[in-house]
């Protein structure tokens, strides 16, 4: 009767082993994929931090006076200070100080159509514009 007993726990035992690498080898998959989405969710979207720099710069701006520019800066009185938005190595910076509105920029330029100053950036090839505040 233990010899019965015996064998019938290895015979569990390997059942259990089955089942758990079986279970493992199904999960492997779908802990793959989750990784992958996870991944991508987690990269870096410049993009966004655009729209949030842009945000902060129209809130700066809709509280400015004597806002004017030229082609490579805009000039503004902000909270009693003379001001500049101007491109400084790769990014665009509102000065005195180093408050950074776009980061990893290769050019910028602005231009007035009408009553809007409208800000030209390239990143990576790419061409962007966007209306910052009306003149």
């Amino acid at each position: 009767m233990p010899a019965v007993m015996h064998g019938r726990r290895g015979s569990i035992f390997l059942t259990d082993l089955f089942l758990s690498i079986l279970i493992a080898i199904l999960l492997v998959p779908a802990t793959v994929i989750s990784v992958a989405v996870i991944h991508d969710s987690l990269r870096f979207n410049e993009e966004i931090q655009d729209e949030t720099g842009l945000v902060q710069l129209r809130q700066i701006l809709m509280i400015s006076y004597d806002i004017h520019c030229d082609s490579n800066t805009v000039f503004f009185e902000y909270q009693g200070r003379d001001c500049r938005l101007s491109q400084v190595n790769s990014h665009l910076i509102i000065q005195p100080g180093t408050q950074i509105i776009l980061a990893d920029i290769d050019t910028c330029m602005f231009e007035q159509e009408g009553n809007a100053l409208i800000l030209h950036y390239e990143r990576n090839g790419q061409t962007y514009r966007a209306a910052i505040t009306s003149l």
